[in-house]
């Protein structure tokens, strides 16, 4: 919980985007007016970015071990050609 004293009309302003992460995060720096919230917007910019670069160096190791096992699983493999889509039915002009 994050303890804040706000407005009206920033209260329906963050109900409408979705929740006061939505609203901090989505809402332009020049709109938002409030230096709290500029730097509740830093903050928590900087945490998603970190948590993405770590998500992401996971999951390209996860990808590296993927990658040797599906090499195995490939050459057994036969690839089935799609299906071309059903024709349109005909109208009438």
């Amino acid at each position: 919980m994050v303890p804040m004293q706000v407005t009206a009309h920033a209260l329906k302003c963050i109900d409408k985007a979705g929740g006061l992460d939505n609203y901090v995060l989505n809402t332009p720096v020049a709109k938002m007016m409030s230096l709290k919230g500029m730097e509740l917007k830093e903050k928590m910019t900087r945490a998603l970015s970190e948590e993405r670069r770590r998500r992401g160096e996971e999951e390209g190791a996860k990808e590296d071990s993927n990658e040797a096992e599906g090499e195995e699983e490939e050459e057994g493999e036969t690839k089935t050609p799609k299906r071309p889509p059903p024709p349109r039915p005909k109208t009438k002009s």
